[in-house]
């Protein structure tokens, strides 16, 4: 058990931190069964033995020993690093570093609490996870400036930014921002802004694959891309949870239908970090994922081949789909919440009697049709207390209370039956349902109820 001394663990800052002591969109079917954690080639002088006393270190809240194995590390050497204690250890590394732990901390009294776990706090964890992220950014910003610097845009330099910036969230997308500077490229989202415009014109115009009644839209968050883009926002902030993708694209899959990704302006998607951390048993509670439900695994994969070319909701047309899914993600209310052209689809879809769905932190992006109805989203009680725990990062601060948005709706919330994690709300409108989930582990329950009825053929 560790004192918390500290409630940030924002590890970005413009100086060096020192501390001493296949469907993929038009694929008609692939195999889902479970992937196993992929295997990278051990570094020399790597052994089990030496990931364990990794663990252990850190465990004690010490972090020098792993951050002399990362001192002068490429990106390719930290990714087999990474790769190798998961395979060792059963956990992402960056999960142990910030010492995750499914119990929140234990309150004495005012300016006294104890964490429950262990990891790293403070300047220590700042400066252990600048080296642990600083090679991947660096390699990211040499690849983004060789595309930014052409004359002229092709197809392939979208998708190729696109996949370079889907799993980048707030954190990682200011120490991008930080290298690309000072690698001489220049202002980032200057120099991005060209490219997402021609990007959005080329993505929405290509022909959909499929046919109407076996496509599904899934609508991801870009997190703060349009507010920073237009100065809003200067503090990069991300969006989606995994989970809450995954889980419905390995159920669309496993049924037949071809998921086609949506941003709403057809940006990058930004997630929710930790969403993509391998844990134990934390996943089980929604927190991050277990082997063979990441972007390796099948849908995984689906996913992200769909990310590198998401289409924007304003070219949603009902009669092309079967039905939409809106994921939710601490950052997604930063641009699905309130979004015209979402609300747009999510009625076009009802009028023409079509299911819609959505989860978590995004449930209030269902809007007007959600008036007079029951509806759920996830636990702004349980938010503070994971906030609290390190699962909510400190660029979430405060996290936003997707049940008030509810209530702002009209919308019918109980505030008892979001403590149950598999919770899911449905009810009918123009003949057609509406379900609305918890969060990460109802998304299974919202994705079965959804693809049930779809294979019923009601309408």
């Amino acid at each position: 058990m560790m004192i918390n001394r500290s409630s940030s663990s924002n590890f970005i800052s413009h100086q060096p931190v020192e501390f001493k002591s296949k469907t993929l969109e038009s694929t008609d079917s692939v195999s889902l069964g479970r992937s196993p954690v992929r295997r990278a080639s051990a570094p020399v002088g790597s052994s089990g033995s030496e990931f364990f006393a990794l663990r252990n270190a850190l465990k004690k809240g010490d972090g020098s020993l792993l951050r002399a194995r990362l001192k002068g590390a490429s990106a390719d050497q930290v990714e087999t690093l990474k790769g190798n204690y998961r395979q060792a250890i059963g956990r992402d590394l960056e999960f142990d570093v910030r010492g995750l732990s499914p119990l929140p901390y234990l309150s004495f009294g005012p300016g006294f609490s104890i964490r429950v776990g262990d990891g790293l706090e403070e300047e220590e964890l700042k400066a252990t996870l600048r080296l642990l992220k600083e090679p991947e950014a660096e390699a990211r910003a040499t690849k983004l400036e060789a595309i930014l610097s052409k004359e002229k845009f092709e197809p392939r330099d979208f998708s190729d930014a696109y996949r370079l910036l889907q799993r980048a969230g707030g954190e990682e997308r200011a120490l991008l921002e930080e290298k690309f500077e000072a690698s001489g490229g220049g202002d980032l989202l200057s120099s991005l802004s060209p490219l997402f415009t021609s990007a959005r014109t080329h993505n929405d115009s290509r022909p959909l694959p499929s046919t109407p009644d076996k496509r599904v839209a899934v609508v991801v968050s870009s997190g703060n891309w349009k507010k920073q883009l237009s100065g809003e926002s200067t503090k990069p902030i991300g969006g989606y949870h995994w989970r809450e993708i995954e889980a419905y694209v390995e159920e669309a899959l496993q049924h037949g239908y071809t998921p086609v990704m949506f941003t709403p302006d057809g940006l990058p998607a930004s997630p929710d970090s930790l969403s993509l951390l391998q844990g134990k048993i934390a996943p089980r509670l929604g927190f991050g994922m277990l082997p063979g439900t990441g972007p390796d695994s099948p849908q995984g994969q689906v996913i992200l081949h769909g990310l590198e070319r998401p289409r924007s909701l304003s070219s949603f047309r009902p009669e092309d789909f079967a039905t939409l899914h809106v994921a939710g993600g601490h950052g997604s209310h930063h641009d699905l919440v309130g979004h015209p052209d979402l609300e747009k689809a999510v009625k076009g879809l009802n009028d023409d009697g079509k299911l819609v769905t959505a989860v978590c932190h995004a449930t209030p992006a269902l809007g007007e049709l959600l008036k007079g109805q029951p509806a759920t989203g996830f636990s702004p009680q349980y938010d503070a207390a994971l906030l609290k725990a390190g699962y909510v990062l400190p660029e979430f601060d405060p996290p936003y209370d997707a049940h008030e948005g509810l209530r702002q709706l009209g919308a019918q919330v109980s505030t008892a039956a979001a403590f149950n994690i598999h919770h899911t709300e449905r009810f009918e409108e123009n003949g057609a349902p509406v379900i609305t989930g918890t969060g990460p582990e109802a998304t299974d329950n919202v994705a079965r109820l959804a693809f049930a009825h779809l294979d019923s053929g009601a309408r």
